[in-house]
Parts: structure tokens; sequence; C-alpha cells
């Protein structure tokens, strides 16, 4: 009854066709616009702005993490994390321009 409400039979019907399609139904019915999915189209974009969203929350996770300069375990493994999300925040920027 629940996912009545927060999503449709069409986008429902599409994510029960992929491998994990309940975790992807879970991260869109957070989304109020897939109630009203009728296209792939329509559909292709809540996905793009939600990883764009999770992206940038990882991203400030992680800078708030690194303690300010220092050597320490935790800045080794995070260095590289943070310098993929710079990566890809300024290709995204390339693109978009």
């Amino acid at each position: 009854a629940q996912l009545a409400t927060s999503i449709n039979l069409f986008l429902y019907g599409a994510c029960k066709t992929v491998v994990g399609g309940s975790r992807l139904i879970d991260a869109l019915s957070s989304d109020s616009r897939s109630s009203a999915v009728d296209s792939y189209k329509e559909f292709a974009i809540i996905p793009g702005d939600l990883l764009k969203t999770n992206a940038t929350s990882t991203k400030s996770k992680i800078d708030g993490m690194l303690p300010n300069g220092g050597n320490d375990a935790t800045t080794r493994c995070l260095r590289p994390c943070q310098a993929v999300y710079e990566w890809r925040r300024h290709r995204g920027k390339e693109r978009s321009a």
C-alpha cells in the first residue's frame, strides 16, 4: 500500500527488471517526482539528480573528516577519495559549460 502512494506502477515495473530493484525503488521513492513519471526519459533524470546530491554530501563528509594537515591513517585513506570527488566535480563543470 505504501508503495502505491510513493511510486507509480510504470516505475515499479521498470525497477523490478534490474538487479537490486528494491534498493532502487527505495531511493526513487524518496523523490516526490517518482509518483508522476510516465516515461523512461522522465525516469532517467531522477537517479542522476539523486546521485549528484549524494556525491556532494559524501564529499562534504570526507572534507569534514580530514584533519588539517598531518599524515595519519585517516588522511592517507581519505585523500584519494577526496581527489576522485574533486575530479568528478571539475569534470561535471566542464561538461555543463
